[in-house]
């Protein structure tokens, strides 16, 4: 009675494929959690938008930040709170772009007064900077800010801007502009 078995030549077929199939997989399973933390990172910021919209709808402007912000321009306030080392926009405290989330209180406060704030679940830290935040352009004109690791664009509703070099580190800012 003869034995048959496998020969190595089959097995290393075996291990190839099923190598082929994890890399598959894996790859993916990376774009889908990409796509999904996009989604509720961008799902939050509107929510912040409708809350400031809800604000000058009961209040007939925005809230007013309080003068004297943090910032590379005095003009950026963090929206929430959790923060890596307690900061947004730049979470590297030795930064000037770090932005302490203390600076946001007064905003809180008074979004507070129309809703919840968003919980801010979704912050997204691509290479030391987090969102979301409000950032004063000028007189009245504010915009909200998020941080997303992508190079596809923002979703719908929001437009796209970079930090840095976009093919090299992937910090793409989606923001809503409020005017």
């Amino acid at each position: 009675m003869k034995l048959r078995g496998f020969t190595i030549v089959e097995l290393l077929i075996v291990v190839v494929v099923i190598g082929i199939l994890a890399a598959i997989v894996t790859v993916a399973y990376t774009g889908i959690t990409t796509q999904a933390k996009t989604a509720s990172t961008i799902s939050e910021l509107k929510a912040w938008h409708k809350l400031y919209e809800l604000y000058k709808a009961q209040f007939g402007d925005y809230p007013d930040p309080v003068v004297g912000g943090d910032g590379p321009s005095n003009q950026d306030w963090c929206l929430g709170t959790g923060f890596p080392n307690s900061s947004c926009l730049s979470t590297n405290t030795a930064s000037i772009y770090s932005v302490a989330e203390s600076t946001g209180a007064t905003i809180m406060t008074e979004l507070a007064k129309v809703g919840t704030p968003p919980s801010n679940s979704s912050k997204w830290t691509v290479n030391s900077t987090t969102g979301p935040y409000v950032r004063l352009i000028s007189g009245s004109y504010y915009r909200l800010e998020t941080i997303i690791q992508s190079t596809d664009g923002c979703p719908g509703g929001t437009q796209t801007g970079w930090y840095g070099d976009a093919a090299y580190d992937h910090r793409q800012h989606c923001h809503i502009d409020l005017n």
